[in-house]
């Protein structure tokens, strides 16, 4: 189980984000910590965040275990369960756009007309009314 203090991980990659990272003097215990293993290309502060870029030899939980060991808030930390997150209504919307434009590139191309209409029309209004949600952003 990912510890709640790993925002995101990928292969030679990891964002740790938490509270107790807003504070400098943390930052920079942690970036003491874990600077000594020199697996760590690159350590990058955020806004209670950092960022660290590592050989892909190492591992997240090699990582986690080596900072849980140096930060017992860490440690206490790694114990918490995290809740899935629900699903957002916006990543909703779009994967409801992606499913209704791939059914009606292959109804169109299955040659089911009506069906292939009924799918493009509405995934035109679904993206009409997904820029029409966001156009400030635009």
């Amino acid at each position: 189980m990912t510890p709640s203090y790993v925002a995101s991980a990928l292969e030679g990659r990891v964002r740790l984000r938490h509270p107790l990272l807003a504070n400098q003097a943390m930052q920079d215990t942690v970036k003491g910590i874990l600077k000594q293993d020199t697996r760590i290309h690159s350590m990058e502060s955020g806004r209670s965040s950092i960022l660290l870029s590592f050989d892909p030899s190492l591992t997240l939980d090699m990582i986690c275990h080596t900072l849980e060991q140096g930060i017992p808030e860490f440690a206490a930390l790694s114990q918490q369960k995290t809740e899935p997150k629900p699903l957002s209504l916006r990543k909703v919307e779009v994967r409801t756009l992606f499913g209704l434009c791939g059914m009606t590139v292959l109804l169109g191309f299955l040659g089911s007309k009506t069906a292939h209409v009924v799918c493009g029309t509405l995934m035109t209004a679904l993206t009409a009314w997904h820029i029409w949600k966001r156009r400030a952003a635009l």
